[in-house]
């Protein structure tokens, strides 16, 4: 998502945006306790170090704007491929989840994709990382459960990533499929050598 403060037409469709989930200025000025004067016609978006570590009410609501737009624009694009060809399976590999709840036509996706990158450094035990991903997006939306592909994962190489750890970060990944419910991974392979002996 794009933050641009100085977007006239953004500012406009985020007020209105407002107005359509608060109602009246009243509602509004209600969630923004710090801003007692706001109103949908002098609306202003957040600042950038408010938006970037969502501090006030103002910054978490244009996260939810931001998100909502994702969120149709996608389904959008998925509705487009469905009425070419009404099989094509169509996944979301966005990271909105339940934010796609109550956006008109989230039913058109058939399974989730979510990509997830450097967790052999940065995160949790892979298996445990693995587990949340398919509970969390195979729920996400609440007409029915879907299938989940971890579309995107690996470690980038380079000296310090040598072939034996990556290829042990993608074996962690294929042994955690069957047991935490998974329906597949895609591994993005641009390497010349081969990380799996």
């Amino acid at each position: 998502m794009l933050f641009r403060s100085d977007n006239a037409a953004q500012t406009a469709a985020f007020g209105a945006w407002l107005k359509a989930r608060y109602g009246d200025a009243a509602g509004l000025r209600a969630a923004w306790k710090e801003d007692p004067g706001a109103d949908f016609e002098h609306v202003r978006q957040p600042d950038k170090d408010a938006f970037e570590n969502q501090t006030t009410p103002a910054a978490r609501d244009f996260l939810r704007y931001e998100m909502d737009l994702t969120a149709r624009a996608m389904v959008e694009r998925a509705r487009f491929i469905k009425a070419v060809d009404a099989r094509h399976p169509v996944a979301i590999s966005d990271s909105l989840g339940r934010g796609l709840r109550g956006v008109p036509g989230a039913e058109v996706f058939d399974f989730w994709a979510p990509h997830t990158y450097d967790l052999w450094l940065n995160g949790p035990p892979i298996e445990r990382h693995a587990a949340f991903l398919a509970r969390y997006y195979r729920d996400a939306l609440p007409d029915r459960r879907r299938p989940v592909i971890i579309e995107e994962f690996g470690i980038s190489a380079g000296p310090k990533f040598p072939p034996a750890m990556r290829g042990e970060h993608v074996r962690e990944y294929l042994d955690a499929v069957p047991r935490v419910g998974l329906a597949g991974i895609l591994h993005w392979d641009f390497e010349e050598e081969t990380v799996l002996g």
